[in-house]
């Protein structure tokens, strides 16, 4: 970057007017951001699945009658006119430009739907195979110990045998064969 050639002016102040214009787009933003989340979040806790905004579907021409009710009234008219409706009218291209956007934007807002209710189908579908996985293996466990009913001397044994193993695959324990030998007699004298 050559220097030589920056200038910088220091004159050039923005303005409060513009500043809260900057501030209120950021509120907007924000605003808009915890809506969209809102709006996915109830439409899920509603039953409304991706599929069910798709083209035909009741659940999408509530969504649309929604999503139009949200537009500002001069735009809310033009985008409310069927086609039929529109042609007999006779619209001049700047509203059929609006109406055409203002549909393309419902259109858009539908597909966000869409993908944010699949993520969260997935989401869901894959919290639950481990919950299900997990719930087998304990009913596995339980039904495994309840055929074998143990004493507390077998279950005490279960545990140095455990320890014992995990001793003699340790590399560190310089007592290791110690530690067996002891771990083995206190075996013997539980198994008596």
């Amino acid at each position: 970057m050559n220097l030589e050639n920056t200038v910088v002016i220091d004159s050039v102040v923005v303005t409060e007017d513009t500043g809260k214009a900057i501030a209120g787009q950021m509120r907007a933003l924000y605003t808009a951001e915890k809506q969209g989340v809102l709006a996915k979040d109830k439409l899920w806790a509603d039953g409304v699945r991706a599929e069910m905004l798709e083209s035909g579907a009741s659940q999408r021409e509530q969504v649309k009658k929604y999503l139009l009710a949200g537009m500002p009234a001069n735009i809310r008219t033009l985008a409310a006119y069927t086609p039929q409706e529109a042609k007999q009218i006779c619209l001049s291209e700047e509203q059929k430009a609006t109406r055409r956007q203002a549909h393309q934007r419902m259109g858009s807002q539908i597909r966000k739907y869409q993908n944010q209710l699949t993520k969260m189908a997935e989401a869901e579908a894959e919290a639950a195979k481990p919950a299900e996985e997990v719930v087998e293996e304990v009913v596995e466990q339980t039904t495994e110990q309840a055929t074998e009913a143990k004493t507390p001397n077998q279950i005490m044994i279960g545990i140095i045998e455990g320890f014992l193993n995990d001793v003699r695959e340790a590399e560190e324990w310089s007592n290791q064969v110690n530690i067996t030998k002891t771990g083995q007699a206190f075996i013997d004298a539980l198994s008596e």
